[in-house]
């Protein structure tokens, strides 16, 4: 960085700003141009009729592939061909189209085709109908058949067609030889009337931009062409007569923009930077003659707009921007301060080039002060300070996208700092700093001589990551002001606050207020400050612009004794003062604050907002008059750091997250503390330690929801003497400090906390009071417009005798408040309890219910569970009167339980509370338990063979009942005999399995508690019928496992018994998995595992079955037949291998409950599609609404079924949910058909309306509000107005409406011809000329009830009507010969109405005498007959020479023209009165 001091300071700016702004004086910004709009002229065009509007297109022949439609689709290269297979075509081919309504054909075009000669038009007529039926010839010619040349046919008069005709015939040779007639396309073209684009704006805008030059002359080359072409677009738009409005629009457009970009472009090139060989320039400015921060605006513009510099930058909003990004050129470029070549010292000027490099992440900043070393000599010290906030130093945004640097990045960089003194020595060095790690950037202060200054902070690599521009400094004279300051209000500076003090002229002891505004407060001023001992209020707020010296010269924001810290000492307080005589300090910018950083006895009120650490005994025992402070910001608050603040009323802390310990001792005013919802650390800060009296009253409130640390004893000596209400904390989160949440009621030590009684923010505080010392036992909290709730309701704790509670009241003697569960709180209560007499009980108790476990013999005890119909006290069981001593088992206050192992007679007494006994005793009989059955174990003892027939099964006891797959036996003699056949005898692998069960024979219902032995028969070695056996297992291991629980069925209720009730009851829906597991059982021959369980459900009385197969277990689902859970007794049936009938069946009782479903949600979703659906026509009807409408009828459906899961219900809402998001509102406007806005009729008007929320209609005024009733068919003439309306029915923006207003006209208009003498004549007229004479047209007149008077100046057709009576129409009257001419007056109305009047002109010989024709009398005497002038009809040779009623070029000479004569009139008018 080299800089010439004095060519530096001496240099002239290359293009002023000045100068800039009379060249910009000159442009007017196209956004402002405002163009008045001129009166709307109507020409006349000719306009192709386009294919769409041709609504039917016949050929009289044609080819199938090569029809009609291939003239008519705009390809040249495909054409219509007559059928040449058709030997019985002739000539004319007929075209006919039919057009969508009537028009004013004026052309016709026929392009032959191209390939060849064959059937090329070679004549050709013209017929148009109007109604399909009748045709009129309008135009015949010839065409030249060997050319390829469009065939132009103008009609000589335009005419109104609906229907088309084209005859065409090629020459009859070319006919004869190829029996067709072809064309490639044919065109139709009407006259049409449109309005005359407005070119007014188009034009100024011309105007304005054709003679703009460059200003800059810079690097816009290809803007200036795009400019240029846009500006020749514009003048060709301006002389095109035939432009339409849209074509002028889109030249405005185009030329607004090209022109915004040419002088946007022109700044942007001008001021921007440019990378050259890696260094920033700019060859047009030199940024250093002007001062950094005027710079920011332009350079930061130039950011901006750099990149949209091309002609794709076109859009209208892209136009938009660029006049704006022009105007922002324009006044960031008044702006520009030059550097003051005389005065640099204390400013940025310029940019460090890489500054505006777009990479640059942070800011710095510099500023100075003069200080004076040890040895007297004076110094120049920059404090520089980088911000690391991710933003570009230009543009202050972030352009990189990176962020700040982190602190662990930011350690590694390096500050440079290029220089150039005024003593001529340059170069750059590194700068050293003390600490890199701060996060939010770095600050260093640096001592340099006179010169100029740049920073740079470098990356690893050498990469710049931040730049600054270049700081000018110098030394000041001693005169400079270095502190400014207002005393009592009224501005000061000086060199020092004593100097400040002298020039106020104010005694010390008038001096009662001091505000510190900018520069630098020295030690000297700190000093000096304490003789101002009449201060009041004092103000020093830190900054850029007001800095604080520490001791050792450097700047500082902290306030302590040490060298890089100030000290703030105010004078103390006056000797015979009541109070304290400085009310206010104000000090914002200070960061921390320590002890004997602000020393005064006289301080009230201390304001120290930005304040982050206090340290320890910051304000202890040097503030006793200290009454309010402000550390909003501050984070740690430091030992003892109030300690004796003895009058400290008000502390405000948003920000703490520390309090040390003794912070708040001895500050015996401070009753009311907010502690924010930062603060983590509450350490012992002794906060009721109180030098006199105690803090009753006092009120903290905790805004953290998550509870701090607290040392123990942080609030002692406050708890103690004061109620729970005092202590505040957040709504919900009483839970989270004492572990109980406030839904009942507690005892107080149940909402304790470190000792403080707590109650939640939002909350009312009921206090249970007992009756003895009505002090508090039990507390609740009740939440703002809440019940009490039973929960929060105790009883007493004490009742006294004789009587019994009857509710708690706010007045000791039960005068006041009743405190129900309905209670709702307006304030915090205490509540005493309110008894009365009790009512002496006589009632006696009675047994509601007996439960046996089982009514079946049984080895198990019978459980039998008594229900009584109040609590009793005593209950006696007896045998033979004699009691058994035996005791109940308490369920709760009415249900007693006892389990029976003997049979017997018990009769039962028992007495209630009030001791009432019962008017009889229970008897229970108990007579189906038993210890053994009689056969516990039948097995074979021996087989017979009788006859060849029978086996003989002998047996050691009497059996229950028999397994076998046969299943025929014959009981003898206590043996079963057991049917075999022959066949199954003699085969030598016979065996045959029994499986055998006890029974103790008292009832007719088997126990199977037991089973049998498996006995079988078998042939041995020998062949003989032997008998064999499996030893029983008395208590089979089966094992009944359900989730991670096992139960072994032999050793539960249900095995061979009664059920064995599951005690995991089931949910509908969701079936109970269970694993089965049985043993091997051991045999003679091998071992045989289970090889089937199968379960069987009996729910409801159905069976299921569920079969499955596994040697060791099975996995079964307790599901009924239908598939479904029932609740009921499932049958486990385990099969052995030998035979289907070994078998040991165990039954499993289950109960099926309904899941706990919630579907409040569910239903609130139902609500909002139920009000949705309510209002039905307010919404699209779509696919969105058809899908809500599916979801809602499932919804409705699980909401009705008792038997949805959970998951189907909320499967359901989120269906309904979801499909409620996408359904819109319908906000369309009603849309009509059969009728248009602006539409006249010459018929009955039918319409129809359509819209999904049609409200109301309104016809001519007259409402209709039920759209059904409203007539759909108008038929009475005149205007009408319809107006269908979507009314708002309280939904914002659903109100739309459509009007159409349209004309019924039915009346034809009247066409009357004019005579020679100017009279109407009626519809028809007849006159006769010789050879030779003139023939005048008259014209005819019209009269419409729609379209008002009008003349017809030329008939609209005419025909020659020759000897043989054939029409032929001709172009004019030719009286040179003899002949008959008809000429038609046609009109018709807006509406379509057509009428026509004839005149009939006969041409005789000269020598024929023409019979005089008698006056005419008008046919309406009342009728106005305008005067007509004879015109001879002309057809003008060139259509300009037609007069233009929009055409006011010589308006004004006109109008000066008028008003001179008038003024020569008026002169004459005095001078004949002279």
């Amino acid at each position: 960085m080299k800089h010439d001091k004095k060519k530096y300071l001496k240099k002239t700016v290359m293009v002023t700003a000045s100068t800039m702004l009379a060249m910009n004086s000159v442009l007017a910004s196209p956004l402002l141009w405002n163009v008045s709009a001129a009166e709307e002229t109507r020409v006349t065009q000719e306009s192709k009729i386009a294919r769409a509007n041709i609504v039917k297109a016949t050929a009289k022949s044609q080819m199938a592939s090569d029809p009609i439609d291939k003239s008519l689709d705009g390809n040249a290269s495909t054409y219509t061909d007559s059928d040449y297979t058709d030997t019985t075509f002739t000539m004319p081919q007929i075209y006919t189209f039919e057009l969508d309504n009537t028009k004013k054909l004026s052309k016709v075009r026929i392009l032959p085709r191209s390939d060849s000669t064959n059937g090329r038009v070679a004549s050709y007529e013209v017929l148009v109908s109007t109604d399909g039926s009748a045709y009129t010839s309008v135009k015949t010619g010839t065409a030249d058949p060997t050319s390829t040349a469009w065939i132009e046919i103008p009609l000589d008069v335009p005419i109104e067609a609906k229907f088309v005709q084209l005859k065409l015939r090629a020459t009859e040779e070319n006919f004869n030889s190829f029996h067709v007639v072809t064309t490639a396309e044919v065109e139709l073209y009407e006259q049409i009337t449109i309005a005359e684009a407005d070119k007014t704006e188009l034009q100024k805008l011309y105007n304005e931009c054709k003679d703009f030059k460059p200003f800059y002359n810079t690097e816009t080359s290809g803007i200036t062409s795009a400019f240029q072409s846009a500006l020749a677009n514009a003048e060709a738009v301006i002389n095109d007569e035939t432009a339409t409005q849209e074509t002028v629009t889109s030249a405005i457009n185009k030329l607004k923009n090209r022109y915004g970009l040419m002088i946007t472009s022109e700044y942007t090139y001008h001021y921007s930077l440019a990378n050259k060989n890696g260094e920033f320039t700019n060859k047009y400015v030199d940024f250093n003659e002007y001062t950094t921060d005027s710079l920011r605006a332009l350079v930061d513009v130039c950011f901006a707009s750099r990149n949209h510099m091309n002609t794709n930058f076109d859009r209208p909003q892209d136009t938009e921007q660029l006049y704006a990004w022009h105007a922002q050129f324009v006044e960031a470029e008044k702006k520009l301060v030059k550097v003051d070549a005389d005065n640099t010292y204390g400013q940025m000027v310029g940019l460090n080039p890489y500054a505006a490099s777009g990479t640059q992440r942070g800011v710095f900043t510099v500023t100075e002060k003069q200080v004076t070393d040890n040895e007297g000599n004076k110094k120049i010290r920059l404090h520089v300070t980088y911000e690391n906030n991710g933003l570009d130093p230009i543009t202050q945004t972030d352009v990189t996208g990176k962020g700040k640097w982190k602190s662990s990045e930011l350690k590694n960089f390096t500050v440079y700092m290029e220089y150039e003194r005024y003593s001529g020595e340059s170069g750059r060095k590194g700068v050293t700093l003390e600490d890199t790690n701060a996060s939010d950037g770095l600050a260093f202060d640096i001592d340099v001589e006179p010169g100029i200054y740049s920073f740079e902070l470098f990356a690893p690599g050498g990469t710049k990551s931040a730049t600054a521009g270049y700081y000018h400094t110098k030394l000041i004279e001693d005169e400079t002001v270095t502190i400014s300051s207002k005393i009592n209000g009224n501005a000061v500076s000086g060199k020092s606050l004593e100097d400040m003090v002298a020039k106020s002229g104010l005694a010390i002891k008038d001096i009662t207020s001091l505000e510190l505004t900018e520069g630098v407060v020295t030690q000297k001023d700190l000093a000096y400050l304490k003789e101002l001992s009449y201060l009041e209020n004092f103000t020093m707020n830190l900054s850029d612009t007001l800095r604080l010296e520490a001791k050792d010269g450097s700047y500082t924001t902290a306030l302590g004794e040490g060298e890089k810290q100030a000290q703030v000492v105010f004078a103390p307080k006056r000797s015979g003062s009541s109070k304290g005589d400085i009310v206010n300090v104000r000090m914002e910018g200070v960061s921390e604050v320590y002890e004997n950083g602000i020393k005064s006895d006289s301080v009230e009120e201390l304001y120290l907002p930005d304040v982050v650490t206090v340290g320890d005994d910051a304000f202890s025992t040097t503030f006793p008059w200290l009454e309010t402070v402000d550390l909003s910001n501050a984070k740690v608050i430091g030992k003892r750091a109030f300690s004796d603040c003895r009058r400290l009323e008000s502390l405000t802390l948003k920000k703490v997250e520390t309090l040390q310990e003794g912070s708040f001792e001895y500050t015996d005013a401070l009753t009311k503390l907010t502690l924010p919802k930062t603060l983590k650390t509450i350490e012992n800060i002794r906060f009721g330690i109180v030098r006199n009296g105690n803090k009753s009253g006092t009120k903290i409130t905790l805004q953290c929801t998550t509870p701090p640390t607290v040392a123990n004893g942080a609030f002692k000596g406050v708890s103690s003497v004061t109620r729970a209400s005092v202590f505040i904390i957040p709504h919900g989160s009483l839970e989270a400090y004492s572990g109980n949440s406030g839904d009942k009621y507690m005892k107080r030590s149940a909402t304790s906390w470190n000792n403080l009684f707590l109650r939640e923010e939002g909350s009312y505080y009921i206090e249970y009071c007992n009756t003895k010392y009505a002090t508090n036992y039990f507390s609740a909290y009740v939440a703002h417009g809440e019940a009490v709730g039973a929960a929060r309701i105790p009883m007493p704790t004490e009742i006294e005798e004789g009587k019994v509670f009857k509710e708690w009241n706010t007045k000791k003697d039960g005068t006041g408040q009743a405190i129900t569960a309905e209670t709702v709180l307006t304030e915090d209560v205490s509540v005493f309890p309110i008894f009365e007499e009790k009512v002496v009980d006589t009632e006696a108790p009675q047994i509601e219910n007996i439960e046996w476990s089982t009514r079946h013999s049984t080895n198990d005890p019978v459980v039998v569970t008594l229900t009584f119909s109040e609590p009793i006290s005593k209950l006696v069981e007896k045998v033979d009167g004699e009691a058994t001593g035996h005791e109940w088992k308490k369920i709760d206050d009415v249900t007693y339980q006892r389990e029976y192992t003997e049979n017997a007679k018990y009769k039962i007494h028992y007495e209630d509370l009030a001791g009432n006994p019962c008017k009889r005793e229970e008897l229970l009989i108990v007579d189906n338990y038993f210890k053994d059955p009689l056969v516990k174990d039948v097995y074979f003892t021996g087989v017979h063979v009788d006859k060849g027939n029978y086996v003989e099964i002998e047996l050691n006891a009497k059996p229950y009942d028999i397994a076998d797959p046969n299943g025929e036996y014959v009981f003898k003699d206590g043996k079963h005999l057991l049917i075999l056949d022959e066949e199954a005898l003699a085969t030598n692998d016979y065996y045959d399995t029994m499986c055998l069960y006890g029974n103790d024979n008292r009832d007719s219902k088997p126990d199977y508690k037991y089973p049998a032995t498996w006995s079988y028969i078998y042939r041995d070695e020998n062949g003989k019928l032997s008998v064999g056996r499996i030893d029983r297992v008395d208590k089979p291991e089966v094992i009944l496992t359900v989730g991670d629980k096992e139960y072994d069925l032999n050793e539960n209720p249900g095995a061979f018994g009664d059920p064995f009730v599951l005690p995991e009851a089931g949910v509908l829906g969701e079936p109970i998995t269970v694993s089965v597991k049985a043993p091997y059982i051991d045999d003679y021959h091998n071992n045989k595992p289970v090889t089937t369980v199968q379960l069987t459900g009996t729910g409801e009385g159905k069976t299921a079955g569920d079969v499955a197969t596994n040697h060791q277990s099975a996995q079964l689902k307790l599901v009924s037949q239908d598939g479904t859970t029932k609740s009921g007794t499932y049958c486990l049936t385990i099969n052995y291998n030998y035979s289907p009938n070994n078998i040991a069946i165990y039954y499993v009782k289950v109960n099926y409950k309904k899941a706990v479903v919630n579907k409040e949600q569910l239903a609130f979703q139902i609500s909002l599609a139920q009000k949705v659906l309510a209002n039905e026509h307010w919404y699209k009807h779509n696919e969105a609404w058809e899908n809500m409408l599916k979801a809602y009828e499932k919804a409705v459906e699980v909401y009705n079924d008792t038997n949805a899961t959970q998951t189907v219900v909320d499967e359901a809402k989120k269906e309904l949910a979801t499909s409620l998001m996408y359904i819109r509102i319908e906000t369309d406007a009603p849309v009509f058909s059969g009728v248009e806005d602006g539409g006249i009729y010459n018929h009955d008007v039918t319409y129809d309306v359509y819209d999904q929320s049609l409200d109301v209609i309104i016809i001519d005024g007259v409402r209709y509000d039920d759209p059904a009733d409203a007539p759909r068919t108008i038929t009475t003439e005149g205007k009408h107005v319809i107006t269908a309306m979507d009314e708002d029915k309280g939904l914002p923006g659903l109100h739309k409406e459509t009007t159409v207003t349209f004309v019924i006209d039915k009346t034809k208009p009247v066409v009357e011809v004019f005579d020679e003498k100017g009279n109407t004549v009626g519809s028809t007229y007849e006159m006769t000329l010789h050879v030779g004479d003139e023939y005048i047209e008259y014209g005819a007149y019209v009269k419409d009830n729609l379209d008002g008077e009008h003349k017809l100046s030329n008939p609209t057709a005419i025909y020659f009507i020759g000897a043989d009576g054939k029409e032929v129409a001709v172009d004019v009257v030719d009286t040179s010969k003899v002949g008959e001419y008809r000429l038609e007056y046609q009109f018709s109305d807006q509406a379509g109405n057509q009428e026509t009047a004839t005149r009939i002109v006969k041409i005789v010989e000269a020598d024929v005498p023409i019979d005089p024709e008698e006056p005419s009398e008008p046919n309406d005497p009342n009728k106005p007959i305008k005067p007509v002038d004879p015109v001879k009809p002309q057809k003008p040779e060139n259509p300009k020479d037609e007069i233009n009623t929009g055409d006011v070029t010589n308006m004004a000479a006109i109008l000066i023209l008028l008003l001179a004569s008038g003024a020569g009139l008026v002169v004459l008018k005095k001078k004949s009165r002279q």
